[in-house]
């Protein structure tokens, strides 16, 4: 079981709880920071790590979920998420238009396996495996 805990990353004027992770799909892999977010139920990534991967989005398992912003379509699609040492498979969600630059990490399969503290006061992050 891996332990760590990170500062908070700056990003364009403020601070994040950001973190650096693996997504592996069919051999291929790589890797892009996520913003952990208690209030997504999915994971969402932006289209070019599904590029990179080599996932055709819209063959995916479509839903349509409400944002801020309003509603907005992702594709549901089983990948591998790597965060800390622990491997862990996940559906996540694509989409080619976010509204947002910044990947997320929501509570499916993510805050499953792992324990978050988030240390707002510190602007820091620690996460347990579990």
């Amino acid at each position: 079981m891996a332990i760590a805990e990170f500062e908070y990353r700056k990003y364009k004027s403020n601070y994040y709880p950001l973190v650096t992770l693996k997504l592996t799909r069919l051999g291929k892999e790589t890797g892009c920071e996520a913003l952990l977010d208690s209030g997504s139920n999915y994971s969402l990534f932006q289209s070019e790590v599904a590029d990179s991967l080599g996932i055709p989005i819209e063959r995916g398992r479509r839903l349509s979920i409400k944002t801020v912003s309003g509603e907005m379509p992702i594709f549901i699609h089983k990948i591998t998420l790597q965060l800390l040492e622990k491997e862990f498979e996940c559906e996540v969600g694509f989409s080619r238009g976010m509204g947002t630059s910044l990947n997320l990490l929501g509570r499916i399969g993510v805050f499953e396996n792992h324990e978050i503290t988030f240390k707002e006061k510190e602007k820091k992050i620690a996460l347990l495996e579990v």
